[in-house]
């Protein structure tokens, strides 16, 4: 409890035990610190603090887990798995399969890699079933013959969690998975997420006592190699709900006229209103509560397992529930609620939408049942850039992020993590083998613990472009017998590929140029035996040679006789990987973190707790506009607005280097990802540099994140002080790097239209500059790509601007020319008094192909 002190005592008063203890307690608070631990674990939780505090950070180990199923745990191949009486067919990420009446019981099976005999380690298989019309399903591991083990039968149709845990021990025959089904003809269940991995024994002791909830929290669904990358926690408290501009719009003429107060006038049956997911903790009581003008103004809640259902009333897991205005009201989340959905809106429980004018203001969450009074949401997030490691088996030598004496963030880093990409010299490895080749790249592990023969097993893991596990085979590469093998000796890296997977044949021997393009996404075959794509390019002549890119179907696209320099459509769009491996390192090294964000407060009260992972921390964004003006960030329709990543949740927009409330976050079809960005045109600044923060779409371990908090005024008083202590210290440094450098001159531009930054020259600038001199001439630099013909390259800011239309003449690279040509050309630059730069070139410049057009202008005068 905090301290209260007594100030109202009189000559005559009886000073207590009690008195003497409060006093001494008070005086102790005072002088001497005390500290709390705090283990945060992924997901939601709530705290409870007595002052407003700093978290100390201790430490995040890192984890990782392997799939052996890899992509196919979503079954994006068919064909890799094998009907018994079933017919099978996809539906998003499930598969439905249905009995054809043939037998009462069917399966729909998959081979799968495994350790097995004497020695072996244990197995988990977890997936999501959902009984369907038939009596019941469920998953299974089995040798084939004699040894399987079942998880639990389902029935129903609910989506609910089932595993087994298979002993890899008990068998010398391999393993498959079985999805199982019984029923009657044309009865069917769905199947979703299954993943094996190979566990330790101690996790198979702790899982046996485990429920399905908390095994699926403990081994989430992956389908490559995956780490803990980009940890985060942030605090939410005072109110869950954010202001009214985080919130989505559901219809037209919605006016939001400050942070937590909008208006909007309903006509006929209109149902208006903004709504918001939040993530919740299941059979809890929270407490919601809005002013409206209109009586009849309501809150309606809907009630999911998760983000990724909310919004499809087909996930309903209780009917929606419906709350009056202006008066104070609670809700429970049924079991396994872990996400609600909240409207403000002219809605109403059993009617038609009411028309009339409402206005909406003070609406306030908060994790309690009891009446809580409107308060702002305050609101602090700590995270850190970086990707933290494990043995996928045990968990064995994480790396670790820690806090350094300077109150940065570092990571103590065990485990060094690679892509395959087309960043990395591959070679042919000097031996010949039937049905597969031998690749490697040199130099390319020079700090591995397992240079030699025999070492690499548990120092060494690599998933290939389909998420399947390779095998460690630390043998000679001349005694390979097999493809997907990888190994590490001396510096090298080594792998075989199959035939199929590469299309080179036997006597084909691929050029360097050829083996990078397979790790970029393509295989090669003959276009004149084999116009589909599949089977092997075989010839010794040089001829009929072309490339394609693997659909998730096994068929093949994007035929062409040019030898691909970049990244297949499918590994843009992700749904062809990139190799991808981590491998021990001979001795730990301390990695500072470049970008992170850190000074996360705990409030005073209540606060509600998100620890998660996958966090992009305020990346630059590239802006686009559509038709009319208006501006989009991460739109597919409005062509280079894409984010890095696909997005799960959109967290903040900066402008500069402020946060900025005048983009609304918006998720419907036309989004790379679940969400996308939209301002009006009078909202957006041409001479800002946008970022966005945000969480990616795709899997990411989330890890227990230990710390402590002070429990005294002593202890806050000594956190604040260390704190500022770190911050002073820090912008000392900062401030003597920018006296060493000069106040930077140029600024940068926002490109429009899916213009970019051309990279093929790194000695150049990349994207757009400007700046002005002492005398008034403005200096255009900068070297670009991309972009749609007609359309502005970027707009001026004011002062930057001439007082009548230029045109310069500039150069540009293009293989393919509008006359058919290639090579440098020349073309014309447009600066319009309003400060729009156009482009005369007559077709789209491909930044993949590396053609560019120059904006490095002789100097003008700007409007006076």
């Amino acid at each position: 409890m905090p301290y209260e002190a007594k100030t109202n005592w009189k000559y005559d008063d009886t000073v207590t035990e009690k008195d003497l203890n409060r006093i001494e307690q008070g005086l102790k608070d005072a002088h001497v610190a005390e500290y709390k631990d705090i283990t945060l674990k992924p997901g939601v939780q709530v705290i409870e603090v007595d002052n407003d505090t700093p978290f100390n950070l201790g430490s995040i180990e890192g984890r990782t887990l392997v799939n052996l199923l890899g992509k196919n745990g979503r079954f994006v191949d068919l064909t890799k798995y094998l009907p018994d009486a079933v017919t099978a067919e996809k539906e998003g990420d499930y598969v439905k399969v249905t009995l054809n009446g043939s037998k009462e019981r069917g399966t729909f099976r998959t081979p799968t890699t495994a350790r097995v005999g004497e020695g072996a380690p244990k197995y988990l298989l977890v997936g999501v079933v959902n009984a369907g019309t038939a009596k019941s399903a469920h998953i299974e591991l089995s040798d084939e013959v004699n040894y399987a083990i079942s998880s639990n039968p389902i029935t129903g149709t609910e989506d609910q969690v089932a595993f087994a845990i298979f002993d890899g021990s008990k068998t010398s025959r391999g393993m498959s998975v079985y999805s199982h089904i019984l029923g009657s003809k044309d009865s069917y269940a769905y199947f979703k997420d299954l993943r094996v991995f190979e566990i330790s024994d101690e996790d198979a002791h702790q899982l046996s006592t485990f429920s399905s909830v908390e095994v699926e929290g403990r081994f989430p669904y992956v389908d490559s190699i995956t780490n803990v990358v980009n940890p985060y926690f942030r605090f939410i408290s005072s109110n869950m709900f954010p202001p009214a501009y985080e919130f989505k719009i559901n219809g037209k003429g919605l006016i939001i006229d400050d942070k937590y107060s909008f208006y909007f006038e309903a006509e006929g049956e209109e149902n208006k209103g903004i709504f918001y997911d939040l993530v919740v903790l299941p059979n809890k009581k929270y407490g919601i509560h809005t002013l409206c003008n209109n009586p009849k103004g309501n809150i309606r809640v809907e009630y999911y397992k998760d983000l990724s259902t909310a919004g499809n009333k087909n996930y309903f897991l209780i009917s929606p529930t419906y709350h009056m205005s202006n008066k104070y009201s609670y809700i429970i989340t049924p079991p396994n609620c872990s996400c609600v959905r909240v409207y403000l809106s002219n809605e109403q429980e059993g009617i038609i939408p009411l028309a009339g004018q409402f206005k909406f203001s003070d609406f306030v969450m908060y994790p309690f049942a009891e009446a809580h009074p409107f308060a702002n949401q305050t609101q602090s997030m700590w995270a850190a850039d970086c990707q933290l490691a494990a043995d996928p088996v045990g968990m064995k030598n994480p790396d670790m992020l820690f806090i350094g004496d300077c109150g940065l963030p570092y990571v103590l880093e065990k485990w060094k993590k690679k892509t395959l990409d087309g960043f990395h010299s591959y070679e042919r490895a000097p031996v010949k083998n039937k049905g597969f080749k031998t690749v490697m790249i040199s130099d390319f592990a020079i700090d591995s613990d397992s240079p030699l023969d025999n070492d690499d097993c548990g120092k060494l893991f690599a998933t290939k472009f389909d998420g399947n596990q390779l095998k460690v085979s630390d043998i000679p590469i001349v005694d390979w017998t097999d493809s997907d093998l990888v190994r590490i000796n001396s510096s090298y890296l080594y792998l075989s590929i199959s035939n199929e997977d590469s299309g080179w044949g036997d006597d084909y021997e691929p050029t360097v140029d050829e083996i990078k393009a397979y790790f970029l996404g393509w295989k090669m075959y003959d276009s004149l035996s084999n116009p589909p794509g599949d089977g092997v390019y075989n010839r010794t002549d040089g001829l009929n040679k072309a490339w394609g890119y693997r659909r998730q179907n096994g068929t093949y696209g994007g035929g062409t006789s040019v030898l691909p320099a970049s990244n297949s459509p499918k590994v843009i769009d992700g749904t062809h990987g990139l190799y991808k491996l981590q491998y021990l390192k001979t001795k730990p090294t301390i990695v500072a973190i470049s970008k992170y964000e850190t000074g996360l407060n705990i409030s005073k009260g209540w606060n509600m707790v998100e620890v998660g992972s996958g966090v992009v921390i305020r990346e630059k964004a590239n802006v686009g506009a559509d038709i009319y003006g208006n501006f989009y960030i991460n739109h597919l329709n409005v062509s280079g607005t894409n984010l890095s990543y696909k997005t799960n949740k959109i967290m903040r927009v900066y402008q500069g280097l402020f946060g900025s409330s005048a983009w609304r976050v918006y998720a419907d079809s036309r989004p790379n990802g679940k969400e996308y960005l939209y301002t009006l045109k009078e909202n957006f600044d041409p001479t800002a540099v946008y970022y966005v923060t945000y969480t990616m779409l795709d899997p990411r371990l989330a890890v227990p994140i230990s710390g402590s908090i002070a429990e005294n005024l002593r202890g806050t008083v000594t956190n604040v002080a260390q704190w500022a202590s770190d911050v002073d210290r820090r912008l000392s440094v900062v401030e003597n790097q920018k006296a060493e450098k000069g106040v930077p001159s140029l600024i940068q531009l926002t490109p429009l239209n899916s213009y970019t930054g051309s990279t093929r020259y790194p000695d150049y600038l990349q994207g757009l500059f400007v700046r002005k001199d002492s005398a008034g001439y403005v200096w255009l630099y900068g070297l670009i790509s991309g972009g749609i013909p007609g359309t502005a390259i970027s707009i001026l800011p004011k002062g930057f601007r001439p007082k009548h239309s230029l045109t310069f003449a500039v150069p540009f690279y293009s293989e393919r020319n509008a006359d058919g040509s290639g090579g440098e050309a020349t073309t014309r630059i447009k600066i319009a008094p309003n400060g729009g730069i156009f482009s005369n070139t007559p077709i789209q410049l491909s930044a993949e192909k590396g053609e560019w057009i120059s904006l490095h202008l002789p100097p003008y005068l700007a409007e006076q």
